[in-house]
């Protein structure tokens, strides 16, 4: 492997304090290891001669055939670094599209790779569209696509409709992110906005497709992944104008996004390529890792440990504040009548709604938000704490990948002049939790499969 994630990038004060602190580091490195991409993919893609084969699929090559790789999000590089130790001379070339801070890594020839803006899109995510479609050009009919996707991939790779400019989406995509719209929705609109997302990717190309997809949305869906750009696309016109309209939004996105929308919605522009389309013959798709596999890991791990695992069934969605009271207050009542160590094991992925952008004053993050919230519910509880963490190791658009509440946190955040209600309507929870030293900060884990939230609680000493 050429990435190792080590559990020691995300201690901190406050997690190092706690008589727990070496099952909790313990079960996050499991986590991340668990939904490593390059293992994932190398697990998932094998080779035998001049055939490619992934679960019950096969693709056989002949001498002048040639695989082209077009890599895109979070984990591109790893992901691309695997698929070349299975393709080896089988592949011809392609495109690794990522964010900055996975320019450490070695080389990829004869993989292009490039950089781009994240979580909104800027000039070098077009460039790179262009890149990708120069590549994609090359590719003949007999020849392999094999697209890699994982979490970010929507903002890495922009290409805009005709008559829509960056500037334009990157307002459009502000927008809808301040309004806490769902990724699902978000998606919707990009698709439409664009011209590689929505199944248009895989009408681009001419051959075989496979995608393996390291998934950052809760049910997998392979439409919404990176807006789908090797899926059938469901969605129309229509239901995008409708995610405006839910948001609120209509008068605030540029007038030439309405303006393409309800033309689209008229008929004067192409649909997104639907499920019934003749092209998805030679589509295959398959899902390497998600946050289930990294919670069922957990769960194993935790077992193993000799720890009682109580595990939330539906995934975590709505309001991070609102999740995050709801886990504290569970929190609470198992500390009262602890007679054994037990994990409280929760994953998907919350929003945060700026319903007052005026009070917004800073950077919060749901998974900051959400352990803020918690917080307040495990005050004075001597032994109870919930850590919650993004597994891509950025929580939102902060430095930190979420943080550590106790049931010390509130008066110690009241010690450093912060009142924890206030930061949550303000939405200021980064410089709250820096303050305390508990906020999470490992840096980029080249993966991406959501949320986990681990609450613990512990006999008491008599």
């Amino acid at each position: 492997m050429i990435q190792q994630n080590s559990f020691l990038r995300w201690q901190n004060p406050a997690l190092l304090a706690l008589p727990v602190a070496d099952a909790l580091l313990r079960w996050i490195e499991t986590a991340i290891q668990a939904v490593d991409p390059a293992a994932a993919t190398l697990q998932a893609l094998q080779r035998q001669q001049r055939t490619l084969a992934c679960a019950e699929q096969h693709w056989t090559l002949a001498p002048a055939d040639r695989v082209f790789i077009f890599s895109i999000g979070k984990a591109s590089v790893p992901m691309a670094w695997a698929a070349l130790q299975r393709c080896g001379d089988l592949a011809a070339g392609g495109v690794v599209i990522t964010r900055d801070a996975a320019m450490d890594w070695p080389p990829l020839p004869p993989l292009q790779v490039l950089t781009a803006g994240h979580p909104l899109p800027d000039m070098r995510s077009v460039l790179a569209a262009a890149r990708l479609r120069a590549w994609a050009a090359l590719v003949q009919p007999q020849d392999m696509a094999l697209v890699l996707l994982s979490g970010g991939a929507s903002a890495l790779l922009t290409d805009p409709a005709p008559g829509l400019s960056l500037a334009a989406l990157q307002a459009t995509t502000d927008v809808l992110l301040h309004a806490g719209v769902p990724i699902q929705a978000l998606n919707t609109v990009r698709k439409h906005c664009e011209r590689l997302k929505g199944g248009q990717l895989a009408a681009l190309l001419p051959c075989p497709i496979l995608t393996l997809t390291v998934s950052d949305v809760l049910g997998n869906d392979l439409a919404v992944i990176g807006s789908g750009p090797t899926a059938p696309d469901p969605t129309t016109y229509a239901d995008a104008w409708a995610v405006l309209e839910q948001a609120h939004a209509c008068a605030l996105v540029p007038a030439a996004v309405r303006a393409h929308l309800q033309a689209g919605i008229a008929g004067q522009l192409s649909e997104t390529p639907k499920p019934q389309a003749a092209l998805w013959s030679q589509v295959r798709q398959r899902i390497i890792a998600d946050n289930a596999m990294a919670l069922d890991a957990v769960q194993q791990r935790a077992c193993q440990d000799g720890w009682h695992v109580l595990r939330e069934q539906v995934p975590l969605h709505g309001e991070a504040a609102v999740a995050g009271r709801r886990l504290g207050r569970q929190l609470r009542a198992l500390a009262t009548q602890a007679s054994r160590p037990t994990l409280l094991l929760a994953g998907g992925e919350t929003t945060v709604t700026i319903a007052e952008p005026e009070r917004a004053r800073g950077a919060g993050g749901r998974n900051q938000e959400l352990a803020l919230a918690a917080a307040v519910e495990l005050h004075a509880v001597p032994n109870a704490a919930l850590l919650a963490i993004a597994t891509d190791g950025s929580d939102g658009p902060t430095p930190a990948a979420g943080a550590v509440a106790t049931g010390a946190t509130v008066a110690q955040a009241a010690a450093h002049g912060f009142d924890v209600r206030q930061v949550l309507a303000e939405h200021t929870a980064l410089r709250c939790w820096q303050a305390l030293g508990a906020a999470l900060t490992p840096g980029p884990t080249f993966t991406n499969v959501n949320d986990i939230v681990l609450g613990v609680v512990w006999p008491q000493e008599n």
